[in-house]
């Protein structure tokens, strides 16, 4: 596969692909450009439940078709509960997941300090007995393809109002540790034989942006580079207009974009300045502007310019229709991820039609 796949290039050279360098800067390049060798599965995300898996990949956000590398599970934000880091391949792209399940968590956060040999106490098994349950937890250090996990393990205790903790010290014996209250934070120390309360430093994580964007709502754009028809950069201005704008981020292969271009038009008969910025590849600027001029569409129609957009939006993410909506003097008001006519605005901006 590899080889055909060469030979279809001008420039192939043997001793190029064979040489460290050149295929570091290639696979560089590709991963770069957003592609990877996974074929875009999703991640999965699976919650066990009494003796069974539920498979809670779509519900729970984190069902990314990024080439996922490396994941860290750590309790980001003090709370009592894991959040999942993820890294993936693909432009070095980082996704932290906030974990919402259950705020106000209800569990045990362990930290152990071994006396004899390293201090992260690597191998040892802790127990927590709950509500007549045991759970029990390996301490590791590696956790996974160039991943590690935070050193503390985090255990639930359901409506139990605390936890018997005991530890089996790597090569040494198990030692009790007593009981603990739910929603503690304690530190294990080998020999103590009590466990040592740590501070909780809980606080809220950011919430989400705007899928595909990195602008925010409230945020201010002086102006917006996109490129013509001909592939040349175009200016528009977002600040200090008389009125508002709205930009429309659309492709031809999005039906529901498609579909709206009807309701822009009238959009923008009714008084309001309508911007149409196609995300569709620079080798399909002509087919877009034909399917407008098809559906005899005459709104200022543009393409993203990529070197304008890398650092606006991401297109992978980006769901489609997206409608931005900009005061006149530049600040982002709404962010609109439908189709038009589900605008909160709409019926007063096209007089009730």
């Amino acid at each position: 596969m590899v080889a055909s796949t060469l030979d279809k290039h001008d420039d192939f050279d043997t001793q190029k692909v064979n040489d460290s360098s050149y295929t570091s800067k290639h696979m560089t390049q590709i991963f770069g450009d957003g592609f990877s060798f996974s074929g875009f599965e999703k991640d999965k995300v699976w919650l066990k439940m009494d003796d069974q898996y539920l498979d809670v990949s779509d519900i729970s956000g984190a069902d990314d078709e990024g080439d996922g590398r490396a994941l860290c599970v750590a309790d980001f934000d003090d709370d009592g509960d894991p959040e999942f880091f993820v890294h993936n391949i693909q432009r070095e792209r980082h996704m932290l997941y906030r974990n919402d399940v259950n705020r106000g968590s209800h569990g045990v956060k362990v930290q152990l300090n071994a006396t004899g040999g390293p201090w992260q106490a690597p191998g040892a098994i802790v127990r927590a007995l709950s509500g007549g349950r045991t759970t029990a937890q390996v301490m590791t250090i590696g956790t996974g393809f160039v991943s590690q996990n935070a050193s503390e393990l985090i255990f639930g205790c359901g409506d139990a109002a605390e936890a018997e903790l005991t530890v089996r010290w790597p090569g040494r014996a198990v030692e009790s540790f007593g009981s603990v209250k739910a929603g503690s934070k304690v530190l294990l120390v080998e020999g103590a034989g009590k466990a040592a309360d740590l501070p909780r430093k809980a606080f809220k994580l950011k919430d989400p942006g705007i899928p595909g964007l990195t602008l925010a709502v409230g945020a201010r754009l002086e102006k917006l580079e996109v490129a013509g028809a001909d592939g040349k950069l175009v200016s528009i201005p977002i600040a200090g207009r008389k009125k508002p704008l709205v930009v429309n981020l659309w492709a031809t292969y999005c039906k529901s974009c498609v579909g709206e271009m009807g309701d822009l038009a009238k959009l923008a008969a009714a008084g309001t300045d309508v911007v149409l910025v196609s995300l569709d590849g620079k080798e399909d600027f002509a087919r877009a502007n034909e399917l407008l001029a098809k559906l005899g569409v005459k709104l200022p129609s543009y393409f993203a310019a990529d070197q304008a957009f890398e650092k606006l939006l991401d297109p992978e993410r980006l769901p489609m229709p997206t409608t931005l909506f900009f005061a006149a003097d530049g600040t982002l008001t709404e962010a609109l991820q439908t189709t038009i006519d589900h605008w909160s605005g709409w019926t007063a901006a096209t007089g009730g039609s």
